[in-house]
Order: structure tokens, then sequence, then C-alpha cells
């Protein structure tokens, strides 16, 4: 019998690609230089870049707009 410990199927961190697909599918590029904007903070591991659940529900807040018509 195989002892199976549990995990939380929440993660952590989230990968670049992951990212990317929660984000509406945008683009490698279009995440890192949100990134490089410090819009997006993330975590390095050497090469890969992760981002926390919670940075990346704060940067859809911040892009969030209400439609006005007046502006129209």
């Amino acid at each position: 019998m195989t002892k199976r410990t549990h995990i939380n199927d929440e993660r952590l961190l989230i990968p670049l690609t992951d990212a990317c697909i929660m984000l509406g599918g945008v683009c490698r590029q279009f995440v890192m230089k949100r990134v490089s904007e410090g819009d997006i903070p993330c975590v390095r591991f050497g090469r890969k870049v992760f981002f926390t659940p919670e940075d990346l529900k704060r940067f859809v807040d911040k892009s969030r707009i209400t439609y006005d018509p007046i502006k129209i």
C-alpha cells in the first residue's frame, strides 16, 4: 500500500505559462513587460518565473475599467 501525503490543491506559486492562460490567454511578453514595469510582482527561482494568485488578482482588479457613456 502506497502512503500518500495530502497536498493542498491551491498552489502557492503559479508558473508564467499558467499565469498567461489565467489572464485571458495573453502572451509571455505581455506579462513580462508588466513585471518589468512593476505592475505585477513575481517570484524567481533561477530562470523560472512564478506569480502568487493574489498578485494576479490584484493586477486584474487594477486593470478593470468601468463603462462611462459620457466619455464616448
